[in-house]
């Protein structure tokens, strides 16, 4: 896209240039070749940046699962523990069996200090940022394939 955009630009200087005889180079020939030049490395540079980009998004969607099965196992294991918790307290919370367990947690004042439990449920924020930010790229990566050509 960069390119088409910059394309009719450098095709004209390129006339320009042509035009000319190369042993007359006057101002106007100068001039076109130094805007040529400047042309082409603005294009240059922002197709470069935008592959970059682009190449660099191929891996969002496997990142995206990583942190999800992440997600699911901490999920898993923080419910594996709740489900004690509450087997172990005994009918005191039977009440709360259908609850999300990462909620559970928050009802529970022991489960909450617990440093295992802390740092799990601080892992599982974490991921859920990631997957937002890497979902966020994912859109944007939309946006640097249309500028680079055209894609989706």
């Amino acid at each position: 896209m960069i390119f088409v955009i910059i394309l009719p630009i450098i095709i004209g200087f390129g006339f320009s240039i042509y035009m000319h005889r190369q042993d007359d180079l006057d101002s106007l020939t100068f001039t076109g070749v130094v805007l040529f030049g400047i042309a082409f490395i603005i294009a240059a540079v922002c197709s470069i940046g935008l592959a970059w980009n682009v190449t660099s998004g191929n891996h969002i969607p496997e990142m995206i699962s990583m942190y999800e099965e992440e997600n699911n196992q901490i999920e898993s294991q923080i419910g594996e523990l709740v489900n004690k918790y509450m087997e172990y307290e005994g009918s005191t919370f039977k009440d709360l069996k259908n609850e999300d367990s990462v909620a559970l947690v928050s009802l529970y004042p022991e489960l909450k200090s617990d440093a295992l439990v802390e740092k799990q449920i601080e892992v599982y924020i974490e991921n859920n940022k990631k997957i937002k930010n890497l979902k966020k790229k994912q859109i944007e990566l939309l946006t640097y394939k249309w500028w680079l050509y055209f894609g989706k």
